[in-house]
């Protein structure tokens, strides 16, 4: 008498070693060769603040105070146009949280006044290749970090462009931070703008303020391949190269919306 229940079980208890070694080899392999990598901007969002999002320590996680529908970029009216010549300089007010008080705090094209102080963006300590001027944002955004044990208040003031602004390019928003702003010890810095965001700034767990100094990388043709994401950190009034990064390649050259980090 034939048994075919049993020799199907005794087949498959012959096949059970050659699964397990297969197992074996694939779990050894890297694990970017078992899943596809993934492309930042694919899905039509700003690839640059996914990647910021997923960083460790990242100082500024509250939603942003911001007034998309408000300029604050100082308006000039000329005499021919209106009679009378004059200037006009909208400010945006928000009252956020500022060592367990509300702070009353305004936005305007060229500074920032957060109770009785005043922030003029041209005496900020500026990261080198940018410059003093404002850059006559013509919407800002407001991200503050609440002091921790590790750091004092935070505020970062993101810049953007009006659809027919050409004062600001695509590729680069002016940063503003301003460490412990309450404080007779509160700095001004202007950071690195190409493809930043308040979103890339972090706190290291000693306390350490880090944000990148992004370059992009060429071919021998001239085209844009990628982008190099090199991490700078706060000593006082310097910037001081963490000498880390990682880099990105662009899945279409010259098109900087969409890209995949690079192997370490």
């Amino acid at each position: 008498m034939r048994f075919p229940l049993l020799k199907t079980r005794a087949s498959r208890c012959r096949a059970l070693p050659a699964f397990l070694l297969l197992s074996l080899v694939l779990s050894a392999l890297p694990f970017r060769t078992a899943h596809a990598r993934i492309v930042y901007g694919a899905d039509s969002r700003n690839g640059y603040e996914a990647f910021y999002a997923e960083q460790a320590h990242r100082a500024f996680t509250w939603p942003a105070y911001s007034q998309r529908n408000q300029a604050v970029r100082m308006i000039y009216v000329s005499e021919e146009e209106y009679g009378k010549e004059r200037i006009e300089d909208p400010q945006i007010r928000f009252e956020i949280p500022l060592d367990g008080h509300a702070v009353d705090t305004r936005l305007a094209y060229d500074r920032i006044i957060v109770g009785d102080r005043e922030f003029r963006y041209a005496d900020a300590i500026v990261f080198e290749g940018e410059t003093r001027e404002p850059d006559h944002p013509m919407y800002a955004a407001l991200h503050v970090a609440p002091a921790r044990h590790a750091h004092p208040s935070l505020l970062c003031v993101e810049s953007h462009s009006g659809d027919d602004d050409a004062a600001i390019d695509d590729d680069r928003i002016p940063l503003f931070l301003i460490i412990d702003p309450v404080s007779p010890h509160a700095r001004l810095y202007r950071l690195p703008s190409l493809l930043s965001s308040c979103s890339a700034i972090t706190v290291t767990p000693d306390g350490r303020i880090s944000f990148p100094a992004n370059r992009y990388v060429s071919n021998a043709d001239g085209h844009l391949i990628g982008v190099r994401f090199h991490r700078y950190h706060l000593d006082e009034d310097r910037f001081v190269d963490s000498g880390h990064g990682v880099s990105a390649t662009f899945v279409v050259p010259d098109d900087i919306s969409r890209f995949t980090l690079d192997a370490h």
